[in-house]
């Protein structure tokens, strides 16, 4: 694969500098989410999501997608927070010990 069919953030990633800039990518951020927290409240502790989309689920308005990707699929790092009215419903932190090459900041 030629450097210029990588993805800019992968780079960064990589190179173990986004990981400085991009909150959402600390793990332990994760463990601070509850249910009922605002998307206010979410943002102020990931930062802003790299994609958000509005559901069609009655049960959820509106899902922020916290994602990056490596290399390839089997090398992204995901996570989501999913909001009804405006509070949190549900959340999946990403499983950064399933990707190669992460580093838990010190």
């Amino acid at each position: 694969m030629g450097a210029s069919a990588v993805n800019p953030v992968a780079m960064d990633i990589m190179a173990k500098t986004a990981w400085r800039d991009l909150r959402w990518t600390d793990e332990g951020l994760w463990k601070q989410i509850r249910h009922g927290m605002t998307s206010n409240e979410v943002v102020a502790l990931l930062g802003s999501p790299p994609r958000s989309v509005k559901s069609m689920k009655p049960k959820i308005d509106l899902v922020y997608f916290y994602e990056a990707s490596l290399l390839d699929r089997q090398s992204m790092v995901k996570g989501r927070v999913s909001f009804k009215d405006n509070a949190v419903v549900d959340f999946l932190a990403p499983d950064f010990h399933s990707v190669q090459g992460f580093r838990k900041k010190p």
